[in-house]
């Protein structure tokens, strides 16, 4: 198994531990959920499935734990941009414009120069953008595909249909179940950048790599080695943008959800 945090491997310390003050929080948060009651410790700890989770979510939830906080949407441009956000599943920031359900009307007269949305919704405005029913002359800056768990990735061919139909560089985030920040793609588009101080990852090569995560930052359900459905591998070479931190590569779902998060709150 290959892990971006290798204390959770012995034996393999390539890469640095995140901040223990971050660290301690979340064993903290999980001790307090029912499902793992007095637990500060994730050895012997097994992966939790998707489906256990939403299953039997209240087992995991920390009602200690303040309210979900508006998230950044964490872009390297002016943060002066117009942001147009579409069906987000967690709450943004709030220089960014959401719009639930909008109109081609409404998206067209706020004159976005940056478009965020999960992959379903931004094919479907792609699919109205190359049809001629959507015009958006200020989108140059880059379209972001918000990706979750229970997501599935942007495939090749997504990425082919958003550019021919925005004409914008496309970026992809993972996200977590509050829309914490997980990893996130650079220009130089050689996989996502894992946020090593809000995110454990793991690949578990059982049947198919599939990918575990540990979000840090998420202490309302503080569950440890979340078994994504997704798989990945973890790369440890340099990047051409410069950072230095392990990247996630060949990011798919093997199965395609029928949904997305069911969980924001």
């Amino acid at each position: 198994m290959d892990s971006v945090f290798p204390w959770l491997m012995p034996g393999r310390a390539r890469v640095a531990s995140p901040p223990g003050d971050r660290w301690a929080s979340f064993l903290e948060a999980m001790s307090r959920t029912t499902r793992y009651r007095g637990v500060r410790d994730l050895r012997g700890i097994d992966a939790v499935s998707l489906e256990t989770f939403f299953a039997d979510h209240g087992s995991f939830r920390n009602d200690n734990a303040p309210s979900p906080r508006r998230e950044s949407i964490a872009l390297p441009w002016d943060p002066q941009l117009r942001i147009a956000a579409v069906a987000p599943w967690f709450r943004l920031e709030r220089r960014v414009e959401v719009f639930m359900q909008p109109s081609t009307r409404q998206l067209e007269n706020f004159r976005g120069e940056i478009l965020a949305a999960p992959v379903g919704a931004l094919r479907c405005l792609a699919v109205k953008a190359l049809q001629g029913r959507l015009r958006l002359p200020h989108l140059r800056y880059g379209v972001l595909v918000f990706s979750g768990l229970g997501f599935e990735p942007p495939r090749a061919w997504d990425r082919e249909l958003f550019w021919r139909a925005f004409q914008a560089p496309v970026f992809t985030q993972l996200r977590g179940l509050h829309g914490e920040l997980l990893a996130f793609e650079c220009e130089a588009h050689r996989g996502l950048h894992v946020r090593t101080d809000q995110a454990v990852f793991e690949v578990r090569p059982e049947l198919h790599p599939e990918l575990l995560v540990t979000s840090l930052a998420n202490l309302r359900y503080p569950v440890p080695r979340l078994a994504t459905g997704m798989t990945a591998t973890i790369e440890h070479s340099p990047c051409g943008c410069g950072l230095g931190t392990p990247r996630l590569r060949l990011l798919r779902l093997p199965v395609a959800a029928s949904g997305g998060p069911r969980l924001a709150g």
